[in-house]
């Protein structure tokens, strides 16, 4: 695992490395202005795809990879990863303003967001830089205005490309975090492919529908698949707020059996220590009991970054400096 300073500093390097790359390519190739209407259509789009997004057990998924590749279909590689860059940038002001009202757990730190947001403008950025490459390999061209038999085989390793190197820069940020957090990643990838990989079968409709129907047809389709994301967005929260309160309520439930079935004080503390770690992910906890005669507190169970110490009694007074020891005390 690596700490977490380090790991910010090396996701923000990463993320200005990019930036350069991109901004190389463009002075190679200067954007003309017909890539500003189309770019800034597809830059809300993805900004409202990404941020209506499921939560997952690491991150989110959502309709951006579908979206992305219907961009680059329109505009081609470089248009497209500017307006990937941007709407990261876009979404990561929006998750710093507005976390409670997207269902997120608290407001996010700052410091820890910027290095999530330069990790994200890396993993979209180059899984479009990249893509671009093979597909361009294999005789596929932008943009793109009708899906016949020879156009399948580049689009196939386009989409390929952008999933692969995505999902793998991705998991070389997780595995900076730990050993578990990476595997967590690797257990979400089925729902992280039906998430994403099934919809991104359908980005050379969404190409189609801009460069054969116009930009009006297109709002029309932008809205409609902004309207699906909100609401599955929406459903997701109330899986995820309903499969709590299931845990809550299993979870006092084992405590009540423990309590019923001993009245040996080491099993209960044993069943409320098991019920609420698994409810908080706490590596640090503590049971503290107070003997009102000696004025005194014993520490029956304590734990700290997941190992088991033992405390010695202290008197009521001391509590509150042992509540400062690192980390969170539940």
């Amino acid at each position: 695992m690596i700490e977490r300073k380090h790991r910010i500093r090396i996701a923000i390097s990463a993320g200005v490395v990019t930036f350069g790359v991109l901004m190389w390519l463009t002075l190679q190739t200067p954007l003309d202005g017909s890539n500003v209407v189309p770019g800034f259509i597809f830059g809300l789009l993805l900004l409202l795809t990404t941020t209506f997004g499921v939560l997952l057990v690491e991150g989110e998924v959502s309709l951006l990879p579908m979206t992305a590749l219907a961009a680059y279909l329109v505009m081609g590689a470089v248009p497209a990863a500017w307006a990937a860059l941007l709407a990261t940038l876009a979404h990561g002001l929006v998750r710093l303003l507005w976390a409670e009202q997207l269902g997120l757990p608290r407001r996010p730190d700052p410091r820890e967001l910027a290095g999530l947001t330069a990790a994200n403008i890396t993993m979209h950025t180059a899984s479009i830089l990249l893509g671009d490459l093979v597909y361009r390999a294999l005789g596929g061209a932008t943009p793109i205005v009708t899906v016949n038999l020879p156009t399948i085989l580049p689009f196939v390793c386009l989409a390929l490309t952008y999933l692969a190197v995505n999902y793998t820069l991705a998991g070389m940020y997780i595995a900076a975090r730990g050993l578990g957090a990476l595997r967590d990643y690797v257990r979400s990838m089925p729902d992280l492919l039906l998430y994403e990989g099934g919809p991104m079968l359908f980005s050379p409709l969404m190409a189609l529908i801009y460069t054969r129907l116009g930009q009006a047809m297109f709002a029309l389709f932008a809205l409609a698949l902004g309207t699906v994301s909100l609401i599955t967005r929406s459903l997701a929260l109330t899986s995820r707020r309903l499969e709590r309160r299931l845990m809550e309520l299993g979870s006092l439930q084992a405590v009540g059996q423990a309590l019923s079935a001993s009245l040996h004080v080491e099993s209960v503390l044993e069943a409320i220590h098991d019920q609420v770690t698994g409810l908080m992910q706490a590596r640090n906890f503590y049971v503290a009991l107070y003997d009102a005669d000696s004025d005194e507190v014993r520490f029956p169970l304590a734990t700290e970054r997941g190992e088991r110490h033992r405390w010695r009694v202290g008197r009521v007074t001391a509590l509150p400096s042992m509540s400062c020891a690192p980390g969170r005390r539940f």
